[in-house]
């Protein structure tokens, strides 16, 4: 068996070659490639109205990514708007799930956050007081609960050895 590949820079393929697919994904790709972005736009709103509502929803979702990384998240509202497709953020039903989820979300990566900076923290106080860590202690601070972070922290103070500290 052989593979062979090629790595190519979208932005410098052509993104009529891409409207020319039927493919969904193509046409979502042209959006990325050099060309007319309004075109390409037209076009994905436009085969995003052609879809069944499972494919379209997929579909949708891929959109709205991408009109994040771009940059151009009101044009692609407004184009869906207009297109007489839903603003999930103006449904009373999905917004709130919506908000609620980026909410989930937003406390779970500032709590592992908080924790990953406790780790390293207390991380540099043990090796300040007694020096280089054993892997067994790094192991231990990475699998360590936010209480167990804190009782250590407090220990470090006043404890005669690692040992002691992680006890």
């Amino acid at each position: 068996m052989e593979y062979r590949f090629e790595i190519v820079n979208l932005r410098e393929y052509d993104a009529e070659l891409l409207l020319a697919s039927a493919d969904w994904a193509d046409t979502a790709l042209a959006l990325l490639a050099k060309g007319d972005r309004e075109k390409a736009l037209a076009a994905a709103v436009s085969r995003l109205r052609q879809m069944q509502s499972d494919e379209r929803a997929w579909a949708s979702g891929t959109l709205l990514l991408l009109s994040g990384i771009l940059g151009i998240e009101e044009a692609v509202n407004e184009r869906m708007r207009e297109a007489g497709m839903i603003d999930l953020m103006e449904n009373k039903v999905l917004a709130p799930l919506i908000l609620q989820q980026y909410e989930k979300g937003r406390d779970e990566g500032l709590q592992q956050g908080v924790q990953q900076g406790m780790q390293g923290l207390l991380g540099e106080l043990l090796m300040e007081k007694f020096g280089t860590l054993p892997a067994w202690a790094g192991e231990r601070l990475q699998a360590a609960s936010d209480e167990e972070l804190h009782r250590w922290a407090k220990r470090v103070l006043h404890a005669a050895s690692l040992e002691e500290t992680l006890a």
